[in-house]
């Protein structure tokens, strides 16, 4: 779906359609847009267009709505309850401010990207950039393809043993872990079955929802908790700094650094979303819409939630700093769609175009 693993741009059946790395000059009209003049190829998006008119499978299929939606999804997960620790090793004004800082950083990149592939629409994803960028290099491609391969691959196995985690702690159960991270990708299998991301895009908007459930009722709980767990009056009440404390290192502070970076970062796959849109031209508004809804879900819930966990109590995921068992495994519940759709989502992202 975003990553074709018989691409072979030397084709000249492949040629005809996506052209060689962007297109005559005299085929492409000027739009404008909310971040200036963006050159457009709208000749060789016609004939892409054209062609996926009589095929069984269409994958110029999705809005700007749907890709909003999925990008929710990506961004929009169980990442999102590390923010409380990030903030309690950082301060909550640094850690409030690299947040917007590496919002925006991220918003500026993605655009970059969006306009690229505006110009060139035979861009599929992010294997044919390091081709391109490669001087047209077979080896550049495999490269990133490998890449992208093992992140993905990476990310998937977090939430497998995530998912796990999760049975374990509700069913208090003697069974393997290893028995429980085979469940959760077999379930998702199914939930992959479909070929395009406008496919997808509804289960990725349940996903994004049961999310902010997830994050909305962990922040509730947090507040109406007498005290978080691990509570002791040798530690005393929760504390909460502005700034560093003294004494955090240089490793920890990148770590919560990253920790925030890493969360926001997700420009891999923005071109094998931007592939499958059908006005390419309207990327801005999702991935806009979702900055936006990211520094405020992010902010509100990092900032809630440390401010009544403290430093002393903070874990990550912050839904282990929940006293009451039952507020952790409600909150906890309903992030398990999630889990599950990023797993199914991911092969997604490099899988086999038809």
């Amino acid at each position: 779906m975003a990553l074709n693993m018989s691409h072979n741009p030397e084709k000249k059946t492949e040629n005809a359609i996506y052209g060689k790395h962007g297109s005559d000059e005299e085929s492409q009209t000027r739009r404008p847009s909310l971040v200036g003049d963006v050159v457009v190829d709208r000749a060789t998006l016609g004939k892409q267009l054209e062609l996926e008119a009589e095929s069984a499978i269409k994958y110029r299929t999705c809005s700007w709505q749907k890709t909003a939606a999925l990008l929710f999804s990506e961004y929009i997960c169980l990442a999102i309850m590390s923010f409380p620790w990030a903030y309690s090793v950082l301060g909550l004004v640094p850690g409030l401010i690299l947040t917007v800082f590496v919002a925006l950083v991220v918003l500026y990149t993605s655009l970059t990207i969006w306009r690229f592939c505006l110009r060139h629409p035979e861009i599929r994803d992010v294997c044919d950039i390091g081709q391109y960028l490669f001087w047209d290099s077979k080896i550049a491609w495999w490269a990133t393809a490998v890449m992208f391969l093992l992140n993905n691959t990476f990310i998937q196995g977090l939430h497998c043993l995530v998912g796990a985690e999760y049975l374990n702690t509700m069913t208090g159960h003697a069974t393997c872990t290893i028995v429980f991270s085979c469940i959760i990708p077999i379930i998702s299998f199914f939930f992959s079955l479909p070929r395009t991301f406008s496919g997808l895009s509804h289960m990725a908007t349940v996903s994004a929802f049961f999310t902010f459930i997830s994050v909305l009722l962990a922040t509730i709980f947090a507040g109406i908790e007498p005290y978080p767990a691990g509570y002791t009056e040798a530690l005393g009440k929760p504390i909460v700094t502005a700034f560093p404390v003294s004494g955090t290192t240089f490793v920890s502070g990148m770590s919560a650094f990253l920790n925030i970076s890493y969360t926001f970062i997700g420009q891999i796959t923005l071109p094998s979303f931007i592939a499958e849109m059908k006005e390419p031209e309207d990327f801005w508004k999702s991935v806009t819409a979702v900055t936006i809804a990211e520094v405020i879900v992010f902010s509100i819930v990092g900032a809630v939630i440390y401010a009544y966990t403290g430093n002393q109590y903070m874990t990550a995921p912050a839904f282990g700093s929940l006293g009451d068992d039952v507020y952790k495994k409600v909150a906890f519940s309903f992030m398990i769609p999630t889990l599950i759709f990023l797993v199914a989502a991911y092969p997604g992202w490099v899988g086999v175009m038809g």
